[in-house]
């Protein structure tokens, strides 16, 4: 459980779902700041949820991290916004 946590600037993104052995990851209540090279990486994860976090976006930066998009999440009430 990831929960209640703040990130940002962070080049690897907010949070890494690590591969096939974490499994019944919930990523709840979490703010994610202007994060670079990507926002999340659930890298063949299987079973990720991710539920009512907030998530500033700069323009050109994906929310799923490029190569490490290869899992499975679900998405519950969270609010993506732009960066101004």
């Amino acid at each position: 459980m990831y929960e209640h946590n703040y990130s940002r600037m962070n080049e690897g993104g907010c949070v890494m779902f690590c591969l096939e052995e974490a499994i019944h990851n919930t990523f709840r209540g979490n703010v994610s700041y202007d994060d670079l090279g990507g926002t999340i990486s659930p890298s063949q994860n299987p079973d990720a949820l991710l539920e009512h976090n907030t998530f500033y976006l700069r323009d050109g930066v994906p929310f799923v991290r490029a190569r490490m998009d290869g899992g499975s999440y679900t998405e519950k009430d969270d609010t993506i916004l732009p960066l101004p």
